[in-house]
């Protein structure tokens, strides 16, 4: 398919409505993952177990996203994620930069900066992992959704179906195993069990299982999912509350992808609604950035106690943000034009 195909494909994808559940659920997400940095709030117990499925759901949801019926449409929908959350990364770690170098002034403390050599970069590219720890710890989630999309544009078209569902499987159920079971032989926790698992147990599995949902078109009926919702929620609680110090579990994996086909599905009907409609907008334009700058109004205006706080400021300076980019892209038009 030429280029210019190509390109009419994806006008004519964007030029679809969208699904307004999904966008609910981004926001959604947005907000339970500012309760899992927040602490000792009401209910948290209650929270953090459905919290938890928020960023498996954030990756289902990339990954949903990647597929059309053409080949090319699915590269270069990659492609395109790659490249702009590559330019999110850097621009958010810069941000961190900035606050981590100001914390280091007022401390006399410069070891965060110290510590950046070729073992961290080492550590940043198979891991993972942010290089201004414990500033950016966040923002492993855009560099595990940058390396699944490599690996996932590496193996696409070049495993059958059956085998890649295979694999998928086996390594959420590995993931599972390794989180609950630690392995304690120590290279294996510095080398395997660490390194590689955002990647290989969360954002790659996650995106495969959207694509699928996409690609297979895969639904529930009502009463099944509703069924599979409140069966897996109540083995949520359970787990969380008989084991806290689990950052993951067994029942998490599963109820991501129940809660994204029920907000895929089921949900959908309310986009007529005001508040609904309101809320999608809000998914769509915000969620992600959200996500980005929420530990930064936690630690800036201290705030640790007051998710629904740290929230509403997160959505607020995300609007700013989009407003001034908006403003500054007109006025460099603008300019451009006279000159």
């Amino acid at each position: 398919m030429n280029m210019l195909s190509i390109n009419t494909v994806l006008k004519l994808n964007d030029s679809k409505s969208r699904l307004k559940g999904i966008d609910v659920l981004r926001i959604i997400c947005a907000f339970l993952v500012v309760c899992i940095h927040c602490n000792g709030y009401l209910y948290k117990d209650y929270i953090m177990p459905l919290a938890r499925t928020a960023v498996p759901v954030f990756f289902i949801i990339s990954g949903y996203f990647l597929y059309n019926d053409v080949m090319d449409v699915v590269k270069k929908r990659v492609l395109s994620s790659i490249k702009k959350i590559s330019v999110i990364f850097i621009l958010s770690t810069i941000l961190y930069s900035i606050y981590a170098l100001i914390i280091s002034i007022n401390t006399q403390q410069y070891g965060v900066f110290g510590n950046i050599g070729l073992w961290k970069l080492f550590v940043f590219i198979v891991n993972s992992s942010p290089l201004l720890f414990p500033y950016d710890f966040h923002l492993w989630f855009l560099i595990a959704l940058i390396e699944g999309d490599v690996f996932f544009y590496l193996m696409y078209n070049k495993i059958s179906n059956k085998i890649l569902m295979f694999v998928v499987v086996s390594l959420i159920l590995l993931h599972l195993n390794i989180m609950i079971n630690p392995i304690r032989i120590n290279i294996i926790n510095k080398v395997l069990s660490v390194p590689f698992r955002h990647v290989l147990f969360q954002s790659l599995p996650c995106l495969i299982i959207g694509y699928s949902i996409a690609k297979y078109k895969f639904r529930l009926k009502k009463k099944c999912l509703l069924f599979l919702l409140c069966l897996l929620m109540i083995s949520s609680l359970y787990e969380y509350n008989s084991n806290v110090e689990n950052e993951i579990m067994y029942s998490t994996p599963f109820l991501s992808i129940i809660i994204f086909i029920l907000f895929k599905d089921l949900l959908q009907k309310y986009g007529n609604n005001p508040i609904y409609a309101y809320m999608a907008k809000m998914g769509q334009d915000v969620s992600l950035y959200v996500y980005i700058v929420h530990v930064l109004v936690i630690r800036c205006f201290n705030l640790e106690h007051s998710p629904f706080e740290v929230f509403i400021i997160s959505i607020v300076l995300s609007y700013l943000y989009i407003y001034a980019k908006l403003f500054f892209k007109k006025l460099y038009n603008v300019v451009m034009q006279i000159i």
